[in-house]
């Protein structure tokens, strides 16, 4: 298993996906699963997403938007709870070459990526159980 650090970078090459969990990166030895959403940005986007093979949640946000702000946090609570996947999220505004590259129409939205492809998607509002549901079933395109 393929997965990028968050922190440098690096490609780092992991022989049992089970030991994800604890892995740290051979090169600036920071965990490859952060227990918090990685905050992507325009360098990184594509590399993080294309190197890395788990399942990757992004959630897409601007920091002025209310309705952002109340899906922000249900979107920690569900990266937490699901320990298979990397959590990221990124900043439309100060990020806008990204959503424009992907054509990103709406916020809040929801992707999740499997081998750098986006395979599901959800914009606009979410309460937290219907997050969970969505994530399920993406999960099991994925």
């Amino acid at each position: 298993m393929e997965i990028v650090c968050s922190s440098c970078g690096t490609q780092n090459t992991l022989l049992d996906a089970k030991a994800l969990a604890s892995a740290v990166c051979g090169q600036c030895q920071n965990p490859l699963m952060p227990n918090k959403p990685v905050e992507l940005t325009d360098a990184n986007f594509l590399p993080f997403l294309g190197g890395t093979d788990a399942p990757v949640l992004v959630y897409f946000y601007a920091p002025h938007c209310a309705t952002c702000r109340s899906v922000g946090p249900r979107f920690e609570e569900l990266a937490k709870k699901t320990p298979q996947l990397l959590a990221a999220k990124l900043n439309t505004v100060s990020q806008y070459r990204t959503v424009q590259a992907i054509g990103l129409r709406g916020i809040p939205a929801l992707a999740l990526y499997h081998q750098g492809k986006q395979v599901a998607l959800h914009a606009g509002n979410i309460s937290a159980p219907d997050m969970q549901t969505w994530l399920e079933g993406a999960l099991k395109i994925a």
